[in-house]
């Protein structure tokens, strides 16, 4: 059985680098006119993707799940993130001056996906900051519409994630009252809170929400023995890399724990 894991894993990374060659081949003109479809790397990678979960079922404790759904910890943290979107409202409400000349060509970048135009690799006219912000944009415009208040929607999406992480990080390393006390602080309609939460350009809460959980993970890895993560840590930090080049220094201090 782990012998068949671990062929799943390799064919896994063929296929999605392959698909990675297929979906970003427009943007270089040596391989440009390389006829390959779409369809044949994702089905492919879809349908291994969903062996190995098969596999990994039985592992599965639905029952345990359950319960840690029905803990004071779950409430909680609920609560938080119902807060943090609660103070935001206003700013959907009457969203003047949220957005600048940058957010617009991040969300245009996702508006061009969603309409299957060659998908960029980086924003528009730099070759850094990467596009997985737009990427992001473009599915939330197939399923609910292109509109501001999506791409906006979208980016509080990862800070509310950032702050979930940051509860689990601090309450594994200090106590649950500093784990509280931290993310009510990351909740409030602070100014630059505000703009964190609800850029588009350089999509600094999908950076902090990469980034922090870079930082669990190594936590996990590093103190709880989680090595079967190491793979996943090293995808994150390519991901988070592309995605914004800031992210050097999550990856440094997580690296700093190993060496």
């Amino acid at each position: 059985m782990r012998v068949k894991k671990s062929f799943l894993k390799i064919f896994i990374i063929l296929f999605y680098l392959f698909f990675l060659f297929t979906w970003f081949k427009n943007n270089f003109n040596l391989v440009r006119n390389f006829e390959l479809p779409l369809y044949i790397p994702f089905i492919g990678l879809v349908v291994l993707i969903m062996m190995v979960i098969l596999l990994n079922l039985k592992k599965f404790n639905l029952k345990k799940f359950l319960e840690i759904r029905n803990t004071k910890v779950f409430a909680i943290i609920s609560l938080i993130i119902l807060l943090a979107i609660l103070f935001r409202i206003p700013f959907f409400v009457y969203d003047f001056s949220l957005i600048n000349s940058d957010d617009a060509v991040m969300i245009l970048m996702g508006k061009h996906i969603s309409e299957g135009k060659t998908p960029p690799v980086s924003f528009y006219g730099q070759h850094r900051l990467g596009s997985l912000l737009a990427h992001f944009y473009a599915l939330m415009f197939k399923l609910f519409g292109y509109s501001i208040l999506v791409a906006k929607l979208s980016s509080l999406f990862f800070y509310l994630g950032f702050i979930l992480i940051q509860f689990l990080l601090i309450q594994r390393i200090t106590d649950k009252e500093l784990a509280v006390f931290g993310c009510i602080f990351l909740s409030l309609p602070i100014g630059d809170l505000i703009k964190i939460s609800l850029d588009s350009a350089a999509g600094f809460s999908l950076m902090l929400f990469l980034g922090s959980l870079i930082i669990y993970i190594t936590y996990l890895i590093y103190f709880k023995n989680k090595l079967n993560l190491l793979p996943a840590l090293g995808f994150l930090m390519g991901l988070s890399f592309w995605s914004h080049q800031i992210n050097i220094f999550f990856i440094i201090t997580s690296l700093i724990f190993f060496f």
